[in-house]
């Protein structure tokens, strides 16, 4: 498994076990999502945009998933 299909894996996994707390650190650190009505598929985008736009949220995300270990 290349580091591509690592990373996805760790995100789809995340957001399907913590997709409230996701959208939560996608939402504090810029990264717009409607965190009201938004399906799993948009929250996962919207989480690899935001690993690659935004580095306070590739930090928070590095650490929720750690701490989720």
């Amino acid at each position: 498994m290349n580091a591509l299909e690592s990373t996805t894996k760790i995100v789809g996994v995340t957001v399907a076990l913590f997709p409230q707390e996701v959208a939560f650190l996608l939402n504090k650190n810029g990264v717009t999502i409607d965190a009201e009505n938004y399906n799993s598929q948009q929250l996962v985008d919207a989480t690899i945009d935001g690993l690659v736009s935004s580095p306070s949220f590739l930090k928070e995300f590095s650490d929720f998933v750690e701490s989720k270990r």
